[in-house]
């Protein structure tokens, strides 16, 4: 039996959907800066660590994307 009804989601959800979004492209942006500008970061970071540091930052990201799109984004077929 399939159940065809779809329930809008309400504020919060949709608040969670949007937020997690936003927050996954900053994370990817975060890595892709701080790989592209590591001469900025010198002050901060020790150079030798931006590289990794920016490929994980866009490692999490894409993770924290691609749970977003398998939370909400994803068609969900019930068949109970």
């Amino acid at each position: 039996m399939r159940s065809d009804n779809i329930s809008k989601p309400n504020g919060l959800e949709a608040v969670s959907k949007y937020s997690g979004i936003v927050m996954a492209l900053i994370y990817v942006a975060l890595g892709v800066l701080m790989i592209t500008n590591q001469e900025r970061f010198i002050g901060t970071l020790i150079a030798s660590y931006t590289l990794p540091f920016g490929i994980l930052l866009i490692a999490y990201g894409i993770f924290r994307g691609y749970n977003v799109y398998h939370r909400y984004f994803r068609k969900r077929n019930s068949e109970d």
